[in-house]
């Protein structure tokens, strides 16, 4: 998805962190606000000359540089938003990681482990496709990539589908005729954010607030990051955790003293998040995972 020149709505906060060889443990910092009674900041430790996110954060919503878990499947309907419109997309991937087969960059960092092919895998009896998986990473020369294995990856938008947000989506895994493996997936009702921004950092008075569609249900995450001008990637700087509300403002002390001059772009993106807990033998150590994302980015102000 990182094709798309549109990308993410939300927070700044704290100087960036700059990590040196394994990532620094995470900051989770709960902060009084006049109007919010419960937000935790996190600062996402790994620095952008040592971690390329292949993940790809403003996707699949998994901020984490290395995938959290062995199996992974994921359904994601999302939205990018910039000045010229919004783009919506739906999509499904399943990865099916081997940990005995760590990936490690020159550097000695893990980027990733390798990936196998599990059988045949279906959404909603539409069969997905088979494609090679790569992983990024730097080098003294720069940022490669190198294949990993096979990923699965299914997209809602043929045949005149959309992602169905708020219904239940059929995921089947056929290992052999004796072995298959079937449940529902609910995907989550669609979240869609407006920001609003006001002031500027030249004056000193930058603000910006964030409203979306509330259901009060499931806590939302606000990842901030923006695009990096050392690499054109996107990178995540904070991730925000908060109640369901419909409505953020961000302090303009922490507006302050977020590093635009690293980024490009600032990107904001709102994430609203079902996990299924699955008991399997056959999808081990598994993360599975329903999302609506909304991506806005804007212009550094």
């Amino acid at each position: 998805m990182k094709n798309f020149n549109s990308y993410i709505v939300l927070i700044f906060i704290a100087v960036f962190a700059a990590a040196c060889g394994d990532p620094a443990p995470t900051e989770l910092t709960p902060i009084d606000y006049a109007e919010e009674e419960s937000v935790e900041i996190e600062q996402i430790s790994p620095s952008p000359g040592e971690v390329v996110y292949t993940t790809g954060y403003d996707s699949t919503g998994i901020w984490e540089p290395v995938p959290p878990r062995a199996s992974i499947v994921n359904i994601t309907g999302v939205k990018y938003t910039n000045k010229n419109g919004t783009l919506k997309l739906g999509y499904a991937y399943a990865l099916f990681s081997d940990k005995s087969r760590p990936m490690f960059n020159p550097f000695g960092r893990l980027i990733g482990y390798r990936t196998r092919y599990v059988g045949r895998i279906s959404f909603d009896s539409d069969t997905a496709a088979v494609l090679l998986h790569r992983i990024k990473y730097f080098d003294r020369r720069g940022i490669r990539d190198t294949l990993a294995g096979v990923k699965y990856v299914y997209s809602f938008n043929r045949n005149g589908k959309s992602f169905p947000y708020g219904e239940n989506v059929d995921f089947k895994l056929e290992i052999n005729r004796s072995n298959i493996i079937e449940f529902p997936i609910p995907a989550p009702e669609e979240i869609t954010g407006k920001l609003v921004v006001t002031g500027s950092r030249s004056e000193g008075n930058l603000k910006a607030e964030l409203n979306w569609t509330a259901v009060n249900g499931v806590p939302i995450y606000i990842i901030v990051g923006g695009v990096l001008k050392s690499s054109n990637e996107y990178f995540p700087v904070y991730r925000i955790k908060v109640r369901d509300t419909g409505k953020l403002k961000i302090p303009q002390s922490l507006l302050k003293s977020f590093p635009f001059h690293k980024f490009n772009k600032i990107t904001f993106t709102l994430i609203r998040r079902y996990i299924k807990d699955v008991s399997t033998r056959s999808i081990d150590d598994n993360y599975i995972i329903a999302q609506s994302i909304h991506n806005i980015s804007i212009d550094i102000p």
